[in-house]
């Protein structure tokens, strides 16, 4: 069975990271790990930057999620085309907070891949 670590963070897009991708790249290698999915806060990697980190990975499979902040908490996504459609929340400090983690409301409602349901 394939090993996955599907929640990582980079430098290069959340702010609680310090690990720089090809480091990740190189670490998760070095501990036997077949593949990664990098969920950076509220930010999904182009397409373009994961196929060029992918490269260099020299077969370890390399996919990119989100961690999307929401008045709820935060959400591993994985599988959309992008974020613009759902847009945070709220900021992700201030959803790191767990004082502020519910009282905040997005000024534009989240909509759910596929239907018409959102989150207003």
């Amino acid at each position: 069975m394939p090993k996955f670590d599907h929640h990582l963070h980079t430098s290069r897009h959340s702010p609680d990271s310090s690990i720089d991708p090809l480091v990740l790249i190189a670490h998760a290698k070095a501990v036997g790990l077949d593949g990664v999915v990098i969920t950076d806060h509220d930010f999904q990697w182009d397409p373009e930057e994961v196929a060029e980190l992918a490269a260099q990975a020299n077969g370890l499979s390399v996919f990119s999620g989100a961690e999307v902040s929401a008045r709820e908490g935060h959400f591993l996504v994985y599988g959309l085309p992008n974020l613009d459609e759902a847009p945070p929340a709220c900021d992700w400090p201030t959803c790191s907070s767990s004082s502020n983690a519910t009282t905040r409301r997005s000024s534009r409602p989240i909509r759910f891949a596929g239907t018409s349901r959102s989150t207003s």
